[in-house]
């Protein structure tokens, strides 16, 4: 492959690099409700009032461990793709994210929203297809002037 030439990765590819992700971040998430069960002495659960923002269960967050469990997830999308350009997904699938003059936090925001709410991925991807047909975008990298390429090997 030439300097020039950028190959797009494959939706197959970008699917096992997500699943890829979506285990490191599982694991992550395990360590975090381990760790937190440790800091009750008897490993029981607190009382659901204290966990519990509000009884209404129309909030997106119903609980402190929601909020904890989504910025888990968010954190890892947004500081892997802003930091390196790839997640450990990304890495070992050898894809990369890319844009002309760089990813910038916001590039990395828009990047994760997807990702962090698992049912808007499906139509992230979709709208994507649809909409830039043959380049192989999910909206966000539309948006974002984004493109998940593959990685030269140095």
């Amino acid at each position: 492959m030439s300097d020039e030439e950028v190959k797009i990765v494959s939706w197959p590819r970008r699917i096992v690099a997500y699943l890829i992700d979506s285990l490191v971040i599982a694991m992550i998430k395990l360590v975090y409700v381990l760790f937190s069960l440790l800091i009750f002495e008897d490993f029981s659960v607190p009382e659901t009032d204290s966990l519990f923002i509000s009884g209404s269960s129309s909030l997106v967050f119903s609980s402190l461990f929601d909020i904890m469990m989504f910025l888990i997830g968010a954190g890892y999308w947004i500081y892997f793709e802003y930091r390196y350009g790839q997640t450990v997904g990304k890495r070992f699938m050898k894809a990369k994210t890319v844009k002309l003059n760089g990813i910038t936090g916001v590039d990395a925001m828009v990047l994760a929203v997807g990702k962090s709410f698992p049912g808007l991925l499906v139509f992230d991807v979709l709208i994507g297809v649809v909409f830039a047909r043959g380049q192989g975008q999910k909206l966000s990298n539309k948006i974002t002037n984004t493109y998940v390429v593959s990685r030269q090997e140095n």
